[in-house]
């Protein structure tokens, strides 16, 4: 009777491995599995080595012969002296422009391609294509990872065609300055919230 129970028992086991094996064969075999060496000891299961990821460094040619920005380097950023303002002050606003790119690139910075806009609600008070300063186009060339920095300022009043100097001035509330920089035809920008008292 015990050698009967114990041949039920080898069986059970030999049959558990054999369908273990079956099942790991036919659902998720790849034949990388741990398993029994001859000498009894379990063989590691190796781990896949993740693929690196590859930087595209720059060669000399590309150093050698900066092309124009592509919207997805450049990073533009304001800088208002203060966010609360008395009616009627000039507002100087500082402009950051940073190439994220890993080579120098071309860039206009001139007024035909960085506007500032001042807004409230649906109503565009004051705009540099209705008074723009400094030349049109001031081609720069900036380095990877370099920022250029320069300022508009807006005087507080409202603008028309021709930038008339006795234009009305902005009533107190809330305003929304917006840098636009036209980086090869897509507008790249941002903006800040203004209170005027």
């Amino acid at each position: 009777m015990a050698v009967v129970a114990l041949l039920l028992v080898a069986g059970i086991a030999f049959g558990g491995t054999v369908l273990a094996q079956t099942l790991m064969d036919r659902f998720g075999g790849t034949g990388a599995t741990a398993g029994p060496l001859e000498d009894g000891t379990v063989e590691p299961t190796p781990t896949p080595t993740p693929t690196p990821t590859e930087s595209i460094t720059p060669d000399e040619e590309a150093l050698a012969n900066p092309v124009a920005c592509v919207p997805d380097v450049v990073d533009v950023a304001i800088g208002l002296e203060s966010a609360n303002v008395r009616a009627g002050s000039e507002v100087p606003v500082g402009v950051t422009i940073t190439n994220s790119g890993q080579v120098a690139c071309l860039l206009d910075v001139g007024h035909g391609s960085l506007d500032m806009t001042v807004t409230s609600g649906g109503d565009r008070v004051w705009t540099t294509a209705q008074c723009p300063s400094g030349p049109a186009e001031r081609p720069i060339l900036l380095d990877a990872g370099a920022a250029e920095e320069t300022a508009l300022t807006w005087g507080g009043r409202r603008s028309a065609d021709g930038c008339p100097a006795d234009a009305a001035e902005a009533e107190p509330g809330t305003y929304r300055v917006t840098i636009g920089l036209d980086v090869d035809g897509t507008e790249v920008g941002t903006d800040e919230v203004l209170t005027l008292r």
